[in-house]
């Protein structure tokens, strides 16, 4: 399953400032930085302008990076519950006196 990361260009000469995102396979787009909206949301709506370009139809988890924002696709049926994972485990665990 692929990502789309997501990364701040700085003004130029040219251009404005701009926001570009990728995805794993290397397709990319770009945006002008509106300025009324939040650095989340400009990242999250080229983000999500991208993931419409490929016609991906999923809920994304949305993490930072030092250079800006990864969105990872969700897919309910996968989704791995941690926490919930290590309690089974200890509750199933016993005692091995031979390692205390």
């Amino acid at each position: 399953m692929q990502t789309i990361t997501t990364k701040f260009l700085q003004p130029t000469n040219s251009h404005g400032a701009r926001i570009k995102a990728t995805s794993s396979s290397g397709i990319s787009m770009t945006r002008t930085y509106e300025h009324g909206m939040s650095t989340e949301e400009n990242h999250e709506e080229v983000a999500m302008a991208l993931a419409e370009r490929l016609e991906w139809d999923y809920d994304f988890a949305v993490g930072d990076t030092p250079t800006g924002f990864v969105f990872v696709p969700v897919d309910h049926s996968r989704l791995l519950n941690v926490r919930n994972r290590i309690r089974v485990r200890k509750e199933h665990t016993t005692l091995n006196v031979w390692n205390t």
